[in-house]
């Protein structure tokens, strides 16, 4: 295996786990793909930094979405075998953040925190997309989500059927 300096951040919902419709809201419905978190934890030790960018606006729902948040966190963590830091955007599509993807919001505060510049964004909707376009940085879309509806609406791009396909790629 190569080894690497790279720097990816990830969507989590339809990459990470798998995405529902509503929303996944309680731990109970949060199912990872397995193969892909094991993907992720071989290239860590390959010099790969991995860092989440999420919207999860349904936090803003309901009184008790932070604990849910915390608890889907923590199970998402125990997967890991070590910490990966997340990036959540909370706000409504009308709130008009910088955060909110398509914006690259998410994109730059992993930048400032690593202190480095994200060299991959991978994701499964057109919104992740033009967050890596409006940032500046290579984009990878997974069809294991949503990403099979945006096939067409995305230029030169790189298309993987999950997370665990795109890393074996590197090798």
């Amino acid at each position: 295996m190569k080894e690497f300096d790279k720097f990816i951040l990830l969507d989590r919902d339809g990459v990470i786990n798998i995405n529902r419709k509503d929303h996944v809201k309680r731990v109970e419905d949060f199912e990872v793909y397995k193969n892909s978190i094991e993907e992720i934890n071989n290239y860590r030790n390959l010099g790969v930094e991995f860092a989440i960018a999420s919207n999860q606006s349904w936090i803003n729902n309901d009184p008790l979405s932070e604990s849910a948040l915390d608890q889907i966190d923590k199970k998402l963590d125990s997967y890991f075998d070590y910490p990966i830091k997340k990036f959540y955007c909370k706000h409504n599509k009308t709130d008009l953040c910088a955060c909110r993807k398509p914006k690259p919001g998410l994109l730059y505060k992993a930048e400032n925190y690593f202190a480095r510049r994200v060299d991959v964004f991978v994701g499964d909707n057109i919104t992740d997309y033009y967050a890596a376009k409006r940032y500046g940085c290579d984009f990878v879309l997974v069809t294991s989500g949503r990403g099979k509806e945006f096939l067409h609406n995305i230029e030169r791009n790189l298309v993987y059927s999950d997370l665990s396909e795109y890393l074996q790629s590197l090798r």
